[in-house]
């Protein structure tokens, strides 16, 4: 299945997509998804945010080295990003009774990602559907309920939101 095939599965029929999506097979796969999100995703936010942001005209402005400057740390950080969070999801999914194994969370992690791409277009941004996404997938990867899914995947977004309220609250006080 080429990326667009890819993608389309991921986000409109995504428990069929992590039903059938090898658990193994190398990380390769996976990782390729997530450069050519990422691409998408850069390219996107670059022009996007030259619209509504008059700032983002510096990365267009510098010219081409800063433009693939900007898109190499993007993609490069995006895909680190992953293995680390995809490392800390399987720690919780495993403390909620997951099977999988971390490449399989590695998986669904990079794949959940696939709205990711309109990040920068305002009013599609995907701030709830890739958690919905990981919680579909942590449920067939490790082969728990969607309860014990969300828990996993929804624990460090609430201890993110805890830490960087308690953060902020000297500040607004």
């Amino acid at each position: 299945m080429g990326y667009i095939e890819t993608w389309k599965k991921v986000v409109f029929k995504p428990s069929s997509f992590f039903r059938e999506m090898p658990e193994k097979g190398g990380f390769a796969d996976p990782v390729m998804f997530t450069i050519m999100n990422a691409l998408i995703a850069g390219v996107l936010a670059a022009t996007v945010g030259r619209v509504f942001d008059p700032r983002m005209n510096v990365i267009w402005e510098a010219g081409n080295v800063s433009f693939l400057f900007f898109m190499s740390f993007l993609v490069i950080g995006i895909v680190l990003l992953n293995f680390v969070f995809g490392a800390i999801l399987h720690v919780l999914f495993r403390l909620v009774g997951g099977k999988g194994s971390y490449q399989g969370t590695f998986r669904l992690v990079a794949y959940a990602g696939a709205p990711g791409i309109f990040e920068a277009v305002p009013l599609l941004h995907s701030s709830l559907y890739t958690p919905y996404l990981q919680i579909v997938g942590g449920r067939h990867v490790h082969n728990i309920s969607m309860k014990r899914s969300a828990v996993a995947v929804l624990l460090p977004i609430a201890a993110m939101t805890i830490g960087l309220f308690l953060l902020i609250w000297p500040e607004i006080s």
